[in-house]
């Protein structure tokens, strides 16, 4: 059992002192990394000051001219104009289309109260039209009654001129009974 301990330690021990080892190694290697990006930074950075350079000749004059002190001064505010349209466009573009939004709804809106407008116009125009039909009713009923009222006046008349006949003739028989009351008395 002890031995089983110890071989079980011994490969503990192996597997650490390799692991250390690989550690080593890759920190090596990181290093080594490290130390050429650094020198193709330095490189880069060489070469772009070479580049500014031809660029400093080759634009000079330009630079003079407009009182720049090189292109890349021109460039930046160039970029920066640039970016500054870019900025203005969108701007622009959202204000664009929030008035389309805008005058798209207003459409809408628009168009449904001349929808309303139409129907009121429509819905008037009938009543208009049944109120004359009820005018016209109203005058052919006013009519039948002046009618009426005239036959109802004739027909008055002509009772009075019967009850005026029924009072005569009552008296006419009034004075011949009381004739023949004399009479045969």
């Amino acid at each position: 059992m002890r031995l089983f301990l110890f071989g079980g330690f011994k490969s503990e021990f192996l597997e650490k002192s390799k692991l250390e080892s690989e550690l080593v190694n890759i920190e090596s290697q990181h290093d080594m990394l490290n130390e050429g990006v650094a020198k193709r930074k330095e490189k880069m950075e060489e070469f772009q000051k070479k580049i500014n350079e031809v660029e400093d000749a080759v634009f000079r004059e330009f630079c003079e001219e407009i009182g720049i002190e090189n292109i890349r001064v021109y460039e930046q505010e160039h970029l920066r104009q640039q970016e500054e349209i870019d900025k203005r466009r969108l701007e622009f573009e959202n204000q664009k289309t929030r008035l389309n939004i805008q005058l798209e709804y207003n459409r809408d809106h628009l168009q449904k109260l001349t929808n309303a407008v139409s129907k009121l116009r429509e819905t008037i125009h009938k009543e208009e039209a049944e109120i004359t039909g009820l005018q016209k009713n109203e005058e052919k009923l006013r009519k039948k009654v002046n009618e009426i009222v005239e036959e109802q006046q004739h027909l008055k008349d002509r009772l009075s001129a019967h009850k005026s006949e029924v009072i005569k003739a009552q008296n006419e028989v009034e004075e011949l009974r009381k004739k023949l009351l004399t009479l045969n008395r």
